[in-house]
């Protein structure tokens, strides 16, 4: 009786939708096309800096390039992807490909035993080239190490080197590299790549009146980072056993919901404490991260203060296209000053949470002392009585009950002091 066949492993988005050439990676055109025409020209340099945020395609661009130096038809701007070279560079297999993870290897001995080989022409490839990722990682010895053979590069050799903290890379090394600087990835470049592994997963679905917004929800989630992203969707799928809906994304993200940061927004322009409370404890109630619904605060802030400066900018926020308009109608009624002033002590907010024993009652702090501020002055309204000449009147008392400045728009407070911090 024949044994049964072992299941076949699982591989996650983000390794099994792993960009294969220079089109398929996302949101980096700027830099496909720089190499693509290096290679087609043989004007190819002998290092390379990829530096950028977290999950935006740097290590995979640099494994693309080594497989366009050294596909058995090339050069060539597009590898084939079949040959023998490409498959085990794919594969991470590659003798003459060697990546280096600078975390593990930090200490300059180690740097000199990999060094040691530069020197040697490579087994069965065109060039041999070195992928280093977290290249900031390394030790001021290491990097020592490495400055005399990037001085004088032997010809077969290539130096790929991936980081997201560049500045903690001496200025001897990064003059000595073509500096290629990787972006976020828009929400919209993340849903569109999004959509189309949906559409090629097997046993995924999602209701069309829903499917939009989660894909938005996922995208704002990763912050620009199409790896993020992908991670988050295999979770979902997991969570929902394929059948995927906004509410299990949200509680998947701990994400805040729109009208949510609206309501507050709105609780703010009134003055509206007793408001302002009952939602951060329907919050609370609910399991949701207060860190998280403070820093969600920030980006809606933001983009409410775009589309009342700069209307015509909308592509210069994050909001979902669902909710976009729901937004506009809301902003007139929303003070300028509100939102300059909210935005600003949000900042000061989010640094004193990080170190907060009580997050609830500092979030509660904060919205009391911005609200309660009864003898504080919109900006807008001071700015009309000094163009119209007259006397800006008082401003109206808080009324009895703790309900805060209703009506009087702006509470121009200080940073809520960190009562709370251990």
């Amino acid at each position: 009786m024949a044994e049964p066949t072992a299941p076949k492993p699982y591989v996650v988005f983000a390794r099994r939708w792993r960009p294969q050439t220079f089109d398929d990676v996302v949101g980096q055109d700027h830099i496909s096309q720089q190499l693509r025409n290096a290679v087609t020209s043989g004007r190819v340099g002998h290092a390379f800096l990829f530096r950028g945020p977290r999950g935006v395609g740097k290590t995979s661009m640099a494994r693309i390039l080594a497989r366009a130096l050294n596909c058995e038809s090339g050069p060539a701007a597009e590898p084939c992807g079949t040959c023998s070279h490409c498959r085990s560079i794919a594969a991470g297999s590659a003798m003459d490909v060697i990546e280096i993870d600078a975390a593990t290897h930090t200490q300059v001995d180690e740097m000199r035993n990999i060094l040691a080989s530069v020197g040697y022409s490579p087994s069965s490839m065109r060039f041999k080239i070195y992928i280093v990722d977290e290249v900031h990682m390394l030790s001021k010895h290491s990097f020592n190490a490495l400055l005399k053979t990037l001085e004088e590069p032997p010809p077969a050799v290539k130096f790929i080197f991936a980081t997201t903290d560049p500045q903690k890379i001496p200025d001897t090394i990064r003059s000595r590299c073509q500096d290629f600087e990787f972006r976020r990835i828009s929400a919209e470049d993340i849903v569109a790549r999004l959509d189309h592994i949906l559409s090629r997963e097997e046993g995924v679905e999602a209701e069309e009146s829903e499917r939009r917004a989660i894909l938005e929800a996922l995208a704002w989630h990763a912050e620009g980072g199409m790896r993020d992203a992908q991670v988050a969707l295999d979770q979902l799928i997991s969570l929902t056993s394929g059948k995927l809906t906004l509410a299990a994304t949200r509680q998947l993200l701990g994400a805040i919901e729109n009208r949510q940061l609206l309501d507050c927004v709105r609780a703010m322009q009134g003055g509206d404490t007793a408001r302002l409370l009952e939602l951060i404890d329907q919050l609370v109630e609910s399991g949701a991260d207060l860190e998280n619904f403070v820093k969600s605060l920030m980006q809606f802030v933001r983009d409410l203060l775009i589309l009342k400066t700069a209307p015509r900018q909308t592509g210069l926020t994050d909001l979902p296209s669902t909710w976009m308009e729901e937004v506009k109608a809301a902003l007139p009624s929303l003070d300028l000053g509100l939102l300059l002033n909210l935005g600003h002590n949000l900042f000061t907010l989010a640094e004193q949470i990080k170190t907060a024993s009580h997050i609830r009652f500092l979030v509660e702090f904060f919205f009391i002392k911005l609200t309660a501020a009864g003898s504080a002055r919109s900006i807008d309204s001071l700015l009309r009585a000094l163009e119209s000449g007259a006397p800006p009147a008082p401003a109206a008392p808080s009324p009895p009950g703790g309900g805060g400045a209703r009506g009087g728009g702006d509470p121009l407070a200080s940073p809520a002091p960190a009562v709370a911090s251990a």
